[in-house]
């Protein structure tokens, strides 16, 4: 299996509401918390999928834009095979 850093990503989400509100002020971005494996990061985003194969093959893939990146955390996990 090839090998991918774990990590927990926690990111701001959009958000819409299609009520009429007179406060704009409680419309705000989502806190959200992904964990997976880290497949790809480019200049403008990380690519961590949530599932993989033992033949590299990979599922539920997210792309969190590195501007909404709150924070980040590589998980030290002991990797045995599946």
């Amino acid at each position: 299996m090839k090998e991918y850093p774990l990590v927990m990503v926690d990111w701001l989400d959009h958000t819409a509401d299609a009520r009429w509100v007179e406060n704009v002020d409680s419309c705000e971005p989502e806190l959200c918390r992904t964990v997976g494996w880290l497949i790809k990061e480019d200049k403008k985003s990380y690519k961590v999928a949530n599932a993989i194969t033992k033949e590299s093959g990979l599922g539920g893939i997210s792309v969190i834009l590195k501007s909404c990146v709150e924070e980040m955390w590589l998980i030290d996990v002991e990797d045995e095979e599946i």
